[in-house]
C-alpha cells in the first residue's frame, strides 16, 4: 500500500490561476491498471478537493453564481 497526500492550503484554479482555498467539496478518482506481478492488479484511488474559484462567474449567470474548480 501507499500513502500521499498533496500539501494543504490554496491551490490555484486551472482555470484563471488565481489561489484559492475554499473546499466545496471532495470526490474519488480510481485508477486501474494491469497486474505488475502476473496476480495483483494495481488500483489507485485518489481523493480529490474540488474548490471554488473566487473570481470567474459565467456572464450569463446572476453574480452569486461561482465556479467549481478540480485541483
Amino acid at each position: 500500500m501507499v500513502r500521499a497526500r498533496a500539501p494543504k492550503g490554496p491551490s490555484p484554479c486551472p482555470v484563471c490561476g488565481v489561489l484559492s482555498g475554499q473546499v466545496h467539496d471532495y470526490y474519488w478518482r480510481t485508477m486501474a491498471d494491469v497486474p505488475v506481478d502476473g496476480r495483483r492488479r494495481v488500483v489507485l484511488r485518489v481523493r480529490v478537493r474540488r474548490l471554488v474559484c473566487p473570481t470567474w462567474v459565467p456572464p450569463d449567470l446572476p453574480t452569486s453564481a461561482r465556479k467549481l474548480c478540480s485541483s
